[in-house]
């Protein structure tokens, strides 16, 4: 796919599609819930922050797999990278620890980077 007019494989598009919903659907989460959190002392503002900006950014990173870019997989994994180092990295409050201390939350925030290298592996001379 070097002229970047082919379409994307199913699993790519409905991968996109699923990352552009959900950081949408977050991203108004994080601003409704995530507003009286922090109004209430519970979140921080730095958190509330990243949390926005890596949602706006998964936007731009489905957005990225449907046109089928070489950035969009190296994009995936940073925003998902930096999403797991500002656990530590921003100020810690009790809504953060007892969402990322569920095992389904750990299981799914390793799984499905590995899924989705698995499937950047799969189609990776498709990307341009």
């Amino acid at each position: 796919m070097t002229s970047g007019t082919a379409a994307a494989p199913p699993t790519i598009r409905l991968f996109a599609w699923l990352l552009i919903v959900e950081a949408i659907m977050t991203a108004l989460n994080n601003l409704v819930v995530g507003g009286r959190l922090f109004l209430g002392g519970q979140v921080s503002l730095a958190r509330l922050s990243w949390s926005l900006i890596a949602k706006l950014g998964m936007v731009v990173c489905g957005i990225g797999f449907l046109r089928m870019r070489w950035w969009a997989p190296f994009l995936y994994f940073a925003l998902a990278a930096l999403t797991f180092a500002t656990i530590h990295l921003l100020p810690v409050n009790q809504y953060t620890l007892e969402w990322y201390s569920r095992p389904w939350s750990l299981a799914a925030a390793v799984a499905l980077p590995a899924l989705v290298a698995m499937m950047v592996l799969r189609y990776r001379r498709q990307f341009s």
